[in-house]
């Protein structure tokens, strides 16, 4: 009897894994496989409520997220503070770790003779950069509307048409709303969404038109419009959907709310102005929607989105002094999103962007630029000044 319960013990410690070796482990998973592993037993139930657990976790993502980009560069679209006086936007390309070493670079030819309000919508992997001069909201027209492809290494770019849509769009509308070939109804546009699509080896662009009986009230017209632009058809074509967009609820946010991730452009939206937020996820190669709503526990915040730990992931603020990172392990499930930082306190600022290594940077009102380290949590001063809320952060 001694011999037989001398042997099960033994085979207790022999299946027993001390838990530095276990958390060590799990801190290297995919965060979509440390949710599943809750599951397991009710000591890894609480996976995320353990401190241990969430440092080693967070370590590593800022290491292997500093191995996906070591061969990145960083680049920064800045608006002098003295903007509204005098001066253009400059772009800046850094080649090291620090802001010291930095090259500026000319901005392509569409913008050489006004460098002035430009915005990045995105950038791929292909280091293909997508320029948007004007965004056209409020306009008569979505003509003012200038949208450039750019490679900054080569130096070759691409001017997007303007294009047009289907006039049936317009039987809403009295028949005097329409002008020659122009419409004059008060529209907004907003470009939601640039990326590559890997399988017919292409570079699209995904915008959205919201068209206004009375603009000043707000008052949208129940007509609306998505169109997909082909850069090797070079045109742009209607999209017969239905998806929520950027437009509702937050008028002053020019970049963060859309980001490309794995072939797909992902944008934060609402279903309708008091409706639910949901981050939208379109396909550019089979044009399959996919919605994640944001976890209950989140409020209204407002959302940058970037991508950490080759994930999703949304800096939430405007509540409080304080931000916090959630990252998303599975696109369509809410239950998978996971706050894993808390930054701050940041009175006055807002994120513009993620560095090579995972750093978040912020602007504030006092026009300094700043960042959040990632490894040690800590907050520091990059030396850097620029107007608040037209910086840019792009890797």
């Amino acid at each position: 009897m001694q011999l037989e319960e001398s042997m099960e013990l033994t085979k207790k410690v022999r299946n027993y894994i001390p838990n530095d070796i276990s958390f060590d482990i799990l801190s290297k998973l995919p965060l979509k496989s440390l949710k599943r592993f809750t599951c397991v037993c009710k000591f890894w139930a609480n996976l995320f409520e353990n401190h241990q657990l969430m440092k080693m976790y967070r370590k590593h993502l800022y290491l292997s997220n500093y191995d996906d980009h070591h061969y990145s560069r960083l680049l920064l679209k800045q608006t002098p503070a003295s903007y509204e006086f005098d001066g253009n936007d400059n772009i800046f390309l850094f080649s090291g770790e620090t802001f010291g070493n930095s090259i500026k670079l000319d901005w392509p030819p569409p913008f050489k003779e006004n460098c002035r309000d430009i915005f990045i919508v995105g950038s791929t992997v292909n280091g293909i950069l997508c320029l948007c001069q004007g965004d056209g909201r409020g306009d008569t027209s979505w003509i003012n509307q200038k949208v450039v492809l750019w490679c900054p290494y080569t130096e070759e770019f691409n001017v997007i048409p303007d294009g047009s849509f289907d006039r049936t769009i317009l039987k809403a509308f009295p028949p005097d709303s329409v002008f020659d070939d122009l419409p004059i109804i008060p529209t907004i546009v907003n470009i939601h969404g640039f990326g590559y699509d890997p399988v017919t080896d292409d570079y699209k662009l995904i915008r959205y038109f919201c068209f206004f009986d009375d603009i000043k009230n707000s008052n949208p017209n129940e007509e609306t419009l998505w169109q997909i632009y082909s850069l090797k058809s070079n045109c742009w074509r209607d999209l017969q959907v239905k998806m929520p967009n950027h437009f509702w609820n937050n008028w002053f946010q020019e970049v963060g709310y859309s980001m490309y991730f794995h072939g797909m452009c992902h944008w934060w939206g609402y279903e309708d102005y008091f409706g639910e937020e949901i981050l939208v996820s379109f396909n550019l190669s089979d044009e399959v929607i996919i919605e994640t709503p944001f976890h209950s526990n989140c409020g209204r915040f407002v959302k940058h989105l970037v991508v950490l730990h080759d994930s999703i992931a949304a800096i939430e603020y405007g509540n409080s002094f304080y931000f916090f990172i959630s990252i998303l392990g599975e696109i369509g499930v809410e239950e998978s999103w996971t706050r894993l930082y808390r930054i701050g306190p940041l009175p006055d600022m807002e994120p513009i962007g993620v560095g090579n290594n995972g750093d978040i940077f912020f602007s504030g009102w006092l026009e300094k630029i700043e960042k959040f380290n990632l490894n040690t949590e800590l907050i520091e001063d990059t030396g850097i000044n620029g107007k608040f809320r037209c910086c840019q952060m792009i890797v």
